[in-house]
């Protein structure tokens, strides 16, 4: 059994979401404006990068210019992009040597409130200090 290094971030998380009608396009409904202190995982392995439920792919055979995790100077940093439902893009820098993780989100979507519908839009951002887990 392998243990890959494993990191507890903590820091401020702040998370806006917005709707904006179809109908009316200068209908702007706040749907969430959080900022929250959080504790995140990171899980540095050797096939990929996870923060919280997010993975970012290390491996060359599975890794893309849109969904990749790299080596830096200093530590890793990553990017994820994703166009199902919704787009969703999401980045991250890990400093190894202050242990500052940045990981942010963006993305948009269609999304029916009270029947109508709109463009569901979302701006996340974490900036912490992780620490090793030891066993």
């Amino acid at each position: 059994m392998i243990l890959y290094p494993t990191y507890v971030c903590k820091g401020e998380f702040t998370n806006f979401r917005e709707w904006h009608s179809h109908a009316d396009p200068n209908s702007i409904k706040i749907l969430d404006n959080d900022k929250m202190i959080v504790y995140w995982p990171l899980t540095i392995s050797r096939n990929s990068i996870r923060i919280s439920e997010t993975e970012f792919p290390l491996r060359p055979s599975i890794k893309d210019s849109k969904n990749f995790a790299e080596k830096t100077k200093s530590g890793y940093k990553g990017k994820i992009s994703v166009d199902f439902i919704h787009q969703i893009e999401a980045e991250f820098l890990f400093d190894k040597t202050t242990s500052q993780l940045g990981f942010s989100v963006t993305g948009k979507g269609l999304h029916l409130i009270d029947g109508v519908p709109g463009e569901d839009r979302v701006k996340s951002k974490f900036i912490g200090l992780c620490e090793k887990k030891w066993f």
